[in-house]
């Protein structure tokens, strides 16, 4: 746990009192201090938030996972299915057994991403995307 949230913890305690609701409010607090302290820049882990990263950091990546997130024929878990099959397709090295996507990712590293959450930060309703096939086919 972080020194941060340590700190907030102790902040928090010490305003405890025997009065039931100033408790009850003390305690969501505190969950919500560890809560805040357990993402990462608004991610659900370090996995996925490192993943999109990655991929919002390279143009033809961005305009990839761009236009896969607002395909207008897929759910979401369609779309983070097919995402993560683009992503294996090119960056999987089997020699190896391991992902090169500007670092070293382990197989273990790879499941933890939650890619419909990847997905869902890269939906924009400005973004022109109509038909899947046609935009990735005109991609490559």
């Amino acid at each position: 746990m972080k020194s941060s949230t340590v700190y907030r913890i102790r902040e928090v305690v010490k305003t405890l009192s025997t009065d039931a609701e100033a408790t009850q409010k003390a305690v969501a607090e505190i969950e919500d201090t560890i809560q805040k302290d357990a993402e990462y820049n608004g991610y659900s882990n370090y996995e996925t938030w490192l993943m999109s990263l990655n991929l919002d950091n390279e143009q033809p990546l961005n305009e990839m996972v761009m236009t896969i997130s607002n395909a207008k024929d897929l759910d979401t878990y369609d779309k983070a299915q097919v995402l993560k099959e683009r992503v294996e397709e090119m960056f999987y090295n089997d020699g190896l057994g391991v992902y090169r996507i500007c670092d070293t990712w382990t197989e273990r590293d790879f499941q933890e991403v939650d890619w419909c959450e990847v997905i869902e930060s890269h939906l924009d309703e400005s973004y022109e995307s109509e038909d899947l096939d046609e935009d990735l086919d005109g991609a490559e």
